[in-house]
């Protein structure tokens, strides 16, 4: 480095003189000249002044600045090593620093805090990025971070936190309209927390269920989580859990049939109509009276079996009734919100015999029974009123208070000669007849 000659007031200004002698001194100290460079220039052309103290190191008070130098250098010629040269000049250097250099930025209070505050934003924005669908937009994002986590934030800041988040995860922006939606990629989500091994067994042996009663849009969702389910287990070593779903099966105690088949569309607007109360106007296919358009408020899906009904009133009518939804051909949501009867339950309603599909009354039935049925009911009761025991003449009797159903007629002729109907009388006569109209069926 070559300090410019600076003319022939410099000598009287001793304190500019001073200045850049301990300006260029500093800078020394960060770059030691080596042996090919000229320090008879700068003896030459630098004023031999002095340099205050500003270093308890080996640059010694009083020094002129190329001796302050050889100073410096010589410390190698006195057994020091380079690092202990550095060290003892530390101090100094940084002193020098701190008095001739001007910070970058002025220092930010409580940096580790906005650091962390930033890192919990960005995994609540990552934990509510969807995986399908149109995406999530900026403005919703925002709401979403102060309603949801008390996070007061700009649309500018999270635009710039999925700009950043999206070169490091698989994120997506669907800019085809504004407002511009991000989501995950397809295949991409990371699974935000992560499935550990019994959420994703329990998952997986759930599936087949899960599919049957959840909205579409919720299925698809989820979709994603199953296959993340199935990659855990597959990498897990925990006694080969893996294979659990492929160990596990559910049979229905009937005889199983195929589930009728319902339309795609139809069952998705049925489902957005029932999670939004809004109105929904279909044609409906009845058995009885063919087809008719209806406008129906919904009120909540059942599943029986392989078949889904629509419980829901129609028109403006307060009465509750079931319909099947293989047998809606076309349906269409409306703005119109759906009216809900005052106090419904669901539950209720079933347990009222909604299912029955004819009103019933619960009815005090005492048969004969086989002692194999006898055994199979006292492993698996029908209700806690059943008890079971012998009569004067040894024979197995049954007494349970149980609903008159349609169903419950389904089942004692199911059993055959190992159920007889005592009393109610008038049930044994109705199953009597329904036999002996078998029988002669059979024999012409």
């Amino acid at each position: 480095m070559v300090c410019a000659n600076p003319g022939p007031d410099f000598a009287s200004n001793r304190s500019a003189a001073s200045h850049v002698h301990r300006a260029c001194q500093t800078f020394l100290r960060g770059f030691p000249l080596r042996p090919s460079t000229r320090p008879e220039m700068i003896r030459e052309e630098m004023p031999p002044t002095t340099a205050p103290s500003i270093s308890p190191g080996p640059i010694r008070p009083g020094l002129p600045l190329m001796e302050s130098h050889r100073a410096m250098s010589t410390g190698k010629a006195a057994g020091l090593t380079s690092s202990s040269r550095f060290r003892s000049m530390r101090p100094g250097m940084n002193r020098a620093k701190d008095e001739f250099s001007v910070p970058r930025t002025a220092p930010r209070a409580g940096g580790k805090s906005a650091a962390k505050d930033t890192l919990i934003r960005q995994w609540e924005i990552l934990r509510r990025m969807p995986a399908h669908g149109c995406g999530i937009t900026v403005s919703e994002l925002a709401e979403r971070l102060r309603d949801e986590c008390d996070i007061s934030v700009t649309r500018r800041t999270v635009e710039r936190d999925l700009e950043m988040l999206s070169g490091i995860f698989p994120l997506d922006c669907n800019n085809i309209s504004k407002p511009y939606g991000w989501r995950w990629m397809e295949k991409g989500s990371i699974g935000l927390p992560g499935l550990d091994l019994c959420d994703a067994l329990s998952l997986l042996v759930a599936r087949d269920a899960l599919r049957q009663m959840l909205p579409a849009t919720m299925l698809e969702a989820l979709e994603h989580k199953f296959s993340e389910a199935e990659g855990k287990l597959r990498a897990s070593s925990v006694s080969r859990l893996e294979t659990w779903p492929e160990k596990v099966r559910y049979v229905p105690p009937a005889l199983a049939c195929l589930p009728p088949k319902i339309a795609p569309e139809v069952l998705k607007t049925v489902q957005t109509a029932l999670i939004t109360d809004r109105q929904v106007a279909l044609s409906y296919d009845s058995p009885y009276s063919g087809a008719n358009d209806l406008t129906l408020h919904p009120l909540a899906l059942v599943h029986r079996g392989p078949v889904i009904y629509l419980a829901a009133t129609a028109f403006d009518y307060s009465d509750v009734r079931l319909y099947a939804m293989h047998r809606i051909a076309k349906a269409a949501a409306s703005d119109q919100p759906a009216n809900r009867p005052k106090g419904f339950s669901i539950d209720k309603y079933l347990a009222d015999g909604a299912m029955d599909f004819s009103p019933s009354e619960p009815i005090q039935l005492k048969a004969r029974i086989s002692e194999t049925l006898a055994h199979y009911l006292r492993e698996s009761p029908l209700n806690d009123s059943q008890k079971i025991g012998r009569n004067k003449r040894g024979q197995t009797v049954l007494n349970v208070q149980i609903r008159d159903s349609w169903q419950l007629r389904w089942w004692i002729l199911s059993q055959g000669t190992g159920f007889v109907v005592l009393e109610p009388r008038g049930l044994r006569e109705e199953i009597a007849g329904a036999v002996q109209s078998t029988h002669n069926e059979y024999n012409p």
